[in-house]
């Protein structure tokens, strides 16, 4: 930077002119040494602003040894994602339920302890609009991007474990058919129109780390923030002055003094401590007062003036004040007159009551009699008890052997787990037939459990028949109807069983198939049985 400036901050003023003023976004093709001011006003994060000193008010969605936290690291406020012991299935994730419009921008301030390369060893940003889902993976192998079908690499080893790095994602586009993203790292331009097109229902940010495999895959966010609109480099650097290095751009903040030439205005501008405006120049000082002038020559004197108008009426004498005389006594009240008589009409007399009229008779029908009960058999004699034989001599005790008792073995266990995991390879499950199991004891179905690599939904049915009739089919449902089944959620349980042939007998092999999915690319179904 020397060799383009002398450092303003020095002299309390800028030295250096700048090619043009209020600009949003960096020229197209800027060259080493090239200088602008930055617009004020535009760009904000109006959507989330999380500076991850709190975490209560994100949804827990870990699953299993997985632990989302809020910590302290490297002097940063973060929140700590962390799979712990390596599981099937162990998810360290939070989300925000946040309307996103079609076009927003999204940054964060990410560092990777740990993470691995495989589909589910990898930190995911995942952001759905109600409309469209944009997918982002950070793995040990690179960036990749989400179009709907497959995650492509943007760049070639973009992502840096155990080091921090700025990331900032501009999506636009209003369809899950057209929606791309351009993507920054450290303020830097790495790909543009990146294709991100998927289809989602939802409306939520979530930040999630997998570690089905390896385990102990960690990672730190400083910071993550979104906003309404396209944002670039320039983004929070209002009134800044920018400086191209030939690679990036560096900022000085101006402070109150500070004058620049704008060349393609040929002017020059002056920061107050809170805008730039247009130089004038100083006012010059005021001169000093002349010297009184002469007094000139007396006037001839004014003719007399006209005579002046009749004077106001004076004012009219006061009313006389005699005294009005007193009120007379009020007289005596009157006797009061005779009270009137009242009416004397009588009333009339209540009729009588008529006469109740005659109960009808009780018909003379008779009850038939009680048949004789008939005699009871005569028991048959029992027989005589036969001799018993006499008793033999008692044997011999064998000698006793001197062996050690062997240690008790364990308990066996009292509710046995049946189930299948269904894996669609970093894709959404389809759907159809995924595997048979043979069962080798009789048992009851007791309880199904889902648990899902992610909040989508998925149905599955579940069919029976013995071994003789192996396969079974579509015919051979167990459930009713009732089928376990995730509806955008992560994880679900049912231990009614409503409907279900619940009964297994020893060597009855199970089906299972996939009646309908979204979103969810692994799932586990396990079946708690009692066995018989």
């Amino acid at each position: 930077m020397g060799d383009y400036l002398v450092e303003a901050r020095q002299y309390n003023a800028w030295q250096q002119p700048v090619a043009a003023r209020d600009l949003n976004t960096p020229p197209v093709s800027p060259s080493k040494g090239d200088r602008y001011i930055v617009a004020s006003g535009g760009f904000s994060w109006d959507l989330l602003n999380e500076d991850c000193v709190d975490i209560s008010d994100w949804v827990d969605n870990d699953v299993l040894s997985g632990q989302s936290t809020q910590t302290a690291f490297d002097g940063k406020s973060c929140f700590k994602f962390d799979t712990g012991f390596p599981d099937d299935t162990c998810i360290a994730s939070r989300y925000q339920n946040i309307n996103v419009p079609d076009t927003y921008t999204v940054e964060l301030n990410l560092y990777l302890d740990n993470v691995g390369s495989s589909d589910y060893e990898r930190f995911r940003v995942i952001i759905s609009n109600g409309t469209t889902r944009f997918i982002v993976r950070f793995g040990s192998d690179g960036l990749f991007v989400f179009d709907g079908s497959i995650y492509n690499e943007v760049g070639t080893d973009l992502v840096v474990q155990d080091t921090w790095q700025l990331w900032r994602f501009v999506v636009r586009g209003g369809d899950a058919e057209t929606a791309t993203c351009d993507v920054y790292l450290n303020d830097e331009l790495k790909a543009s129109n990146v294709d991100c097109s998927f289809a989602d229902a939802t409306n939520q940010v979530k930040l999630t780390m997998y570690g089905y495999n390896d385990g102990y895959n960690v990672g730190y966010v400083d910071y993550i923030k979104a906003g309404t609109g396209s944002s670039t480099a320039w983004v929070e650097h209002e009134k800044d002055i920018a400086q191209y290095t030939g690679s990036t751009w560096d900022f000085y903040t101006p402070v109150e003094g500070w004058i620049t030439w704008v060349k393609d205005e040929n002017k020059y501008y002056k920061f107050d401590g809170t805008n730039w405006s247009e130089d004038l120049g100083q006012e010059g000082t005021t001169g000093p007062t002349g010297p009184t002038g002469l007094q000139g020559p007396t006037g001839p004197q004014g003719s007399t003036g006209l005579q002046g108008g009749t004077g106001p009426q004076g004012v009219t004498g006061s009313t006389g004040t005699g005294v009005t005389g007193p009120t007379g006594l009020q007289g005596e009240t009157g006797p009061t007159g005779p009270q009137g008589i009242t009416g004397a009409g009588v009333t009339g007399p209540t009729g009588s009551t008529g006469v109740q009229g005659p109960t009808g008779p009780t018909g003379a029908g008779t009850t038939g009699p009680t048949g004789l009960q008939g005699p009871q058999g005569k028991t048959g004699a029992t027989g005589p008890t036969g001799i018993q034989g006499e008793t033999g001599p008692t044997g011999p005790q064998g000698q006793t052997g001197i062996g050690t008792t062997g240690p008790t073995g364990p308990t066996g266990t009292t509710a046995p787990v049946i189930g299948i995991t269904i894996d669609g390879g970093g894709q959404v499950i389809e759907t159809g037939l995924k595997g048979y199991i043979r069962i080798p004891f009789a048992a009851t179905i007791t309880k199904w459990t889902l648990l899902a690599d992610q909040s989508g939904s998925i149905k599955i049915d579940i069919w029976k028949d013995s071994y003789a009739n192996y396969p079974p089919t579509d015919v051979d449902t167990i459930t009713a109807a009732n089928e376990p089944e995730l509806s955008s959620a992560i994880k679900a349980e049912d231990a009614t069983l409503s409907g279900w042939t619940t009964s297994i007998s020893a060597g009855d092999v199970l089906g299972f198939y996939v009646d309908s999915a979204s979103i969810v690319e692994r799932v586990i179904l396990e079946l708690e049985v009692t066995k018989t």
